[in-house]
């Protein structure tokens, strides 16, 4: 993934040492989460299922290395209509929550074993994220 072609906001951004020690994370993690089997959507590409690595270059307490599981875009559709239709208590949504909290909490063991530092967001705007503070130093 071209980490380098994302678009930068009228906002604070980090400074390019800070920039290149949160690419070199991303690509890091992303590789892990390939070795162990897992698919990793490709530039953006929020149709398939897998993990989002994503890297958030504010300058802020929001910033760094984020990393979603997405279930199957069928199932996550779903989910979503039921939430715009007040269904709240329709099974997509705990199904598709449930998937992506356990997923979560694989990865992040995944990434552990792997001598990084992961942990869950604690970011509302990514109730269901990971966050990667840190890799091996020799990475």
């Amino acid at each position: 993934m071209d980490w380098k072609s994302l678009v930068e906001f009228d906002y604070g951004v980090v400074s390019s040492e800070i920039r290149s020690a949160l690419l070199n994370i991303a690509t890091f993690t992303r590789n892990i989460i390939q070795q162990a089997g897992l698919s990793v959507q490709v530039d953006g590409e929020l149709s398939s299922v897998g993990a989002e690595v994503e890297i958030d270059f504010g300058d802020d307490a929001a910033g760094g290395v984020f990393v979603t599981w997405h279930a199957d875009p069928a199932l996550t559709e779903v989910a979503a209509q039921s939430v715009s239709d007040g269904r709240f208590d329709d099974p997509s949504i705990i199904q598709s929550g449930a998937i992506s909290e356990v997923m979560r909490d694989a990865i992040i063991q995944i990434l552990q074993l792997a001598k990084c530092v992961a942990e869950p967001s604690n970011d509302d705007m990514r109730p269901l994220a990971l966050r990667v503070t840190s890799i091996p130093p020799s990475s």
